[in-house]
């Protein structure tokens, strides 16, 4: 299983996260982009990574800025978010 090697529920992503995932990941972030699904290539620690920033940022500004759809899109997807594919469900906001 794909993971982050430091994320936990106290611990929320941020961009150094998404930096792991690209450097230890580089295969599998290759293949994604190659394929057009990164989301699919990566869904669980995208997905563990959405529900903790959800969890730590939006319960108590609902408003805020999905600033980590914004550093997967641009770590990940090299700021072409088609990248993450038809699955990926966009930004929490």
């Amino acid at each position: 299983m794909i993971a982050f090697t430091k994320l936990a529920a106290s611990n929320p992503p941020s961009p150094h996260h998404v930096y792991e995932l690209r450097l230890y990941h580089a295969d599998v972030v290759q293949v994604g982009r190659t394929r057009r699904n990164l989301y699919e290539a990566l869904r669980q620690p995208i997905d563990d990574a959405r529900q903790s920033f959800r969890t730590q940022f939006f319960t108590d500004c609902p408003s805020m800025v999905d600033y980590l759809h914004l550093e997967l899109t641009r770590t990940l997807a090299n700021d072409d978010s088609d990248l993450f594919g038809s699955t990926y469900p966009g930004p929490l906001v």
